[in-house]
């Protein structure tokens, strides 16, 4: 893996032009590949469920507010702590 956090930017269409196709960025060499795809065709690297897991939850709106979600806390845990320790 290259370690590129790129799930979900712009393979919402396929390179045929269909804007329904379900495309993901293969985790390996980031083409755009067909959701059901078991290896990307490009780099044949194998598409595992945790790969499509990953990129479910860095593309889809849920995963984007969790993301969120998560650093509001961690702020206000943060902000909470400095405030303490004054």
């Amino acid at each position: 893996m290259n370690g590129d956090d790129s799930w979900g930017d712009a393979f919402d269409e396929d390179p045929d032009g269909d804007p329904d196709a379900d495309l993901l960025p293969c985790p390996d060499c980031g083409a755009a590949i067909d959701a059901d795809s078991e290896a990307c065709p490009d780099c044949g690297y194998w598409i595992t469920e945790a790969d499509r897991a990953e990129a479910w939850r860095a593309g889809s709106a849920t995963g984007r507010v969790l993301r969120v979600g998560w650093w509001i806390i961690g702020l206000a845990v943060a902000g909470a702590l400095v405030a303490w320790w004054r």
